[in-house]
């Protein structure tokens, strides 16, 4: 398998950032399954978010033919759980110009917000970028929201304290976007060079848990001074990848994303699996162990 061949099959290692040609981003948010449709629900709701070049195969086991959401469907202990999966137009081969992850983050803000709203209690599952795109959506909730700056007791934030799920997310970057940089012309992959050269990681992460680094210049620096402290207030789990990827032309395989960059935002718990950064988030059935630990921790079912 090529290299480019190999970034494909990865799929979603990447947040676009900056382009100097764009189009206007698109989601969509798929509903899974929905049976609040009132404009107030007491029942949880998890959605499910997938990284750049991604879409519903994210999640998909090929040998089952089954995807994450959907083991979520069958399982007995989330017949509670109103679930939705959102989708956002990003292609590897794309004929003309890709929008800004700056616009997809807008796009998914603007889809989720009115939806996510509705619930008290919401659980949300990121793989890569999706991950990323979570902390994004976080951050211009908390700052378009009226209120106190800075805390965890901020209301808008409430229904987040729950679970918040960061699956093989480059927190600061992955080393394989210096490799794709090359490769395709994809704004995205700059946007993942790892962090000491990456601005805009650099501000979210600023953001999230630190406002005293924040630079206003950074691209989406006009919320930087009202988002103090977004980490704090919220329940945050990691899992990482163990197993390097094979890509064709590298001396030696590779891991997408680092154990520092995927645990970097100082996690309440943190696992790492004997998977590759694609197999990570396509469970075989509802005894995966990487689909366990999150439903523990969803669940708060004892640890075993």
């Amino acid at each position: 398998m090529g290299i480019v061949a190999s970034l494909l099959f990865l799929g979603v290692a990447a947040l676009p950032m900056y382009a100097s040609a764009q189009q206007s981003a698109k989601a969509d948010l798929v509903r899974e399954r929905v049976t609040c449709e009132a404009s107030l629900c007491t029942g949880p709701v998890m959605a499910f978010i997938h990284g750049i070049w991604g879409s519903r195969s994210t999640w998909l086991n090929p040998l089952t033919g089954k995807t994450w959401p959907q083991l979520v469907l069958e399982d007995r202990n989330f017949k509670d759980f109103d679930v939705y999966r959102l989708d956002y137009e990003s292609k590897f081969f794309a004929l003309g110009p890709q929008p800004k992850g700056s616009d997809i983050g807008r796009a998914v803000f603007e889809v989720l917000r009115p939806t996510l709203a509705r619930y008290s209690k919401v659980y949300l599952i990121g793989h890569s970028m999706g991950g990323n795109l979570i902390r994004h959506y976080l951050v211009l909730l908390k700052a378009s929201t009226p209120g106190p700056p800075a805390g965890p007791g901020h209301k808008v934030l409430e229904p987040y304290t729950h679970g918040i799920f960061f699956l093989g997310t480059p927190v600061e970057g992955a080393r394989i976007a210096e490799i794709g940089k090359h490769l395709n012309p994809d704004p995205a992959l700059r946007a993942l060079l790892p962090i000491d050269v990456n601005d805009y990681l650099t501000f979210l992460n600023d953001a999230w848990g630190r406002a005293d680094h924040c630079d206003q210049d950074a691209p989406i620096g006009v919320v930087c001074r009202t988002v103090l402290t977004l980490g704090k207030a919220l329940r945050v789990y990691a899992v990482c990848e163990e197993k390097p990827f094979a890509v064709s032309g590298l001396p030696t395989p590779i891991l997408v994303v680092s154990r520092d960059s995927a645990t970097a935002l100082d996690p309440l718990e943190a696992k790492c699996f004997n998977r590759d950064h694609s197999t990570l988030v396509k469970p075989k059935d509802t005894t995966d162990p990487v689909y366990d630990w999150v439903k523990v921790r969803v669940l708060g079912l004892p640890r075993q």
